[in-house]
């Protein structure tokens, strides 16, 4: 699995209630299609501001007879956030996929006007 396009932003929701929610996302490259992908919450470091790992899940296809062809693919996820973050990272087991170091605020501007 190979990965790029990673993107994470902090951004209200209409169901959030005015709290910030992370949303990632980013880009796969599978080497089979049948693939199961999924971003989950990881751990949260208590430094302030904190660091948040995100974690890529993949479980390969039950049928073992398939076509080896590269299937792109996207996978994303919102999750509650913080107002700040010294860093996102995205891991793949014990893999660093990608970390944000600037995570931009949407939104929050123009509810204060």
């Amino acid at each position: 699995v190979s990965s790029q396009g990673w993107e994470a932003w902090l951004a209200e929701t209409p169901y959030s209630n005015g709290r910030l929610m992370l949303h990632v996302r980013g880009s796969l490259s599978l080497p089979t299609p049948g693939y199961m992908v999924s971003l989950r919450a990881g751990p949260t470091t208590r430094s302030m501001p904190p660091t948040q790992i995100v974690v890529l899940e993949t479980r390969g296809p039950e049928n073992r007879i398939v076509s080896q062809v590269v299937v792109q693919g996207g996978v994303s996820v919102i999750l509650p956030g913080q107002e700040a973050y010294e860093s996102i990272r995205v891991v793949c087991g014990n893999t660093l996929l990608h970390e944000f170091t600037d995570v931009p605020v949407f939104g929050r501007d123009a509810r204060a006007q």
